[in-house]
């Protein structure tokens, strides 16, 4: 997943000044995205996330209606913290061009999982 993501950097554009990153099974609202630009420019960010809904049935309508909707938020710990749980954020993501270049981008082993926790750390 790592290289992945970094061979999406590398393709960018020169007038890109952010770059979203989300898994396959996220859903994205549909003001997410302007959501996260507006709070990375405001707050000056080079890396932006966001708390996310967990449900817990084959529908978000039947997660609801059977209150098995959970809400994950990050507590932004410190990296001790980090190293026994993921206190950052999660997959869904906003990143500055600057900030990943600054970073080095992604881990690109292949065995190593958990990518989104190692880049907050």
């Amino acid at each position: 997943l790592g290289a992945a993501r970094n061979r999406c950097v590398e393709a960018a554009t020169q007038d890109t000044d952010f770059i979203f990153f989300t898994d396959d099974d996220d859903f994205v609202s549909i003001d997410a995205l302007q959501s996260l630009v507006d709070v990375a420019q405001h707050a000056q960010a080079d890396i932006v996330t966001a708390f996310f809904h967990q449900f817990r049935a084959p529908t978000k309508e039947e997660a609801i209606a059977k209150k098995t909707e959970s809400i994950w938020m990050f507590s932004v710990g410190s990296l001790a913290m980090g190293s026994i749980s993921n206190p950052f954020g999660g997959a869904l993501m906003l990143v500055s061009v600057k900030g990943l270049s600054t970073i080095g981008g992604f881990s690109e082993f292949d065995t190593v999982g958990c990518e989104d926790w190692e880049f907050y750390m």
